[in-house]
C-alpha cells in the first residue's frame, strides 16, 4: 500500500477533495436511493460545499489526515496478519492432507535438515529434484505451472493470489536501511 506524503498544502488539498468528492457520491446514491429529484445535482453541490473549508484553509485538514493514516496503518496491519495467516492455512491443509511437509520434530541431537540429493540434469536453475522441461520459457508462470505439475505441487497455485496480496499490503519497512547498502568483508 502507499503511505500517504507528508502534510504539505498541496497533499492536504488533494486529500480533501476526495473526501469531498467520496461524499458527494454518498449524497448522490442517498438521493438515489430515497426517490429524490435530481441525485447528481444533491451531490454535487454536497461536493463542492464540502470542498470550500478544505481550500480554503488546508490546515484544518490536518486532523483528519492523520486520523486517516493511523487509520490505514491499522488496516495494513490486520490485513498483513490476515492474510499471512490464510498462507499459512493453506500451508498447513496441504501438509495434513499428505504433501512432503515434515510434521515431526527431529529427533535429539539432529538438526532437522534433510540432506540434498543429487539433482537430475537439467535442474541446475532450481533447487527442485523435478527437472524442468526442455526449452520451457515463457516466464515465471509457465515454470511455476510446469514445476507444479511435474512435482505433485499443484497445491503451490492456490499461494500465488495469497502472496501476491500481501505483496501489495507489506509497504516499506519502517526501520530498514534500504537496499542499497553494500557489506565490505
Amino acid at each position: 500500500m502507499i503511505d500517504l506524503p507528508k502534510p504539505t498544502k498541496p497533499a492536504l488539498r488533494s486529500f480533501w477533495l476526495v473526501l469531498s468528492a467520496g461524499a458527494g457520491a454518498v449524497v448522490t446514491l442517498a438521493a438515489w436511493g430515497l426517490q429524490g429529484p435530481y441525485p447528481a445535482i444533491w451531490g454535487l453541490l454536497a461536493a463542492a460545499g464540502a470542498s470550500v473549508p478544505g481550500l480554503l484553509r488546508p490546515a484544518f485538514v490536518r486532523r483528519p489526515y492523520a486520523a486517516w493514516d493511523r487509520l490505514s496503518r491499522v488496516a495494513r496491519r490486520a490485513t498483513r496478519l490476515w492474510l499471512t495467516g490464510v498462507a499459512f492455512l493453506i500451508i498447513t491443509v496441504v501438509g495434513r492432507s499428505g504433501a512432503r511437509l515434515a510434521w515431526s520434530a527431529p529427533g535429539t541431537g539432529a538438526s532437522g535438515w534433510t540432506p540434498k540429493r543429487p539433482l537430475p540434469a537439467g535442474s541446475h536453475r532450481t533447487t527442485s529434484e523435478v527437472a524442468g522441461a526442455s526449452g520451457s520459457g515463457g516466464g515465471w508462470i509457465r515454470t511455476l505451472a510446469d514445476w507444479a505439475g511435474r512435482s505433485g505441487n499443484v497445491w503451490a497455485w492456490s499461494l500465488i493470489p495469497v502472496l501476491a496480496l500481501l505483496k501489495v499490503v507489506e509497504g516499506k519497512p519502517t526501520r530498514s536501511l534500504g537496499g542499497n547498502v553494500y557489506t565490505l568483508y
